[in-house]
């Protein structure tokens, strides 16, 4: 996992193609960590809903940097009862595509890393208006760590995107 830890630093934008439940979601979180302390950076974590809380808990083990109002599931209804921005806004990939431009602006400093868990659910078809919209975020970010532990979604052209990015 340091070995992890050590390519996405070297690496800005990275697939880590491992196999499902290898450990890949440690290093990302001190990634997240990383990319706050030393980057001075916040970070948007792309998952499907129904491993967010789950993630979330991961992000609070594996951190020291991080409490739980700095992360903040994604809620455009929660939005005005934010204590203070968010250093992590977690969401899925639908969600960034409709509320990018608000999520930009509540963070406590600007998004340099954005960490995608299960990214062959996304990202898959290039000519896709969510994909076409994800490469003109990316030209804002300049981290990306998409997590799968395939890169091919039934098709082969479906690994462009992640290969386009990076």
């Amino acid at each position: 996992q340091v070995e992890d830890l050590a390519h996405y630093i070297n690496n800005p934008r990275t697939l880590n193609r491992s196999e499902p439940a290898t450990g890949k979601t440690g290093p990302a979180c001190a990634y997240l960590e990383y990319v706050w302390k030393y980057e001075e950076g916040c970070s948007i974590m792309l998952q499907p809903k129904s491993i967010i809380r789950k993630n979330f808990d991961e992000i609070l083990a594996f951190t020291t940097c991080f409490e739980p109002e700095d992360l903040f599931i994604w809620d455009p209804k929660k939005v005005s009862k934010l204590t203070r921005p968010p250093k992590v806004i977690m969401t899925t990939a639908d969600s960034l595509t409709r509320h990018w431009g608000l999520m930009k602006t509540l963070t406590a400093k600007p998004v340099k890393l954005i960490v995608g868990d299960e990214w062959h659910l996304y990202y898959s078809t290039d000519e896709a208006k969510r994909t076409q919209f994800f490469y003109s975020v990316m030209k804002e970010v300049p981290r990306l760590l998409a997590m799968t532990g395939t890169a091919i979604r039934g098709r082969m052209d479906s690994a462009y995107p992640i290969i386009q990015l990076i």
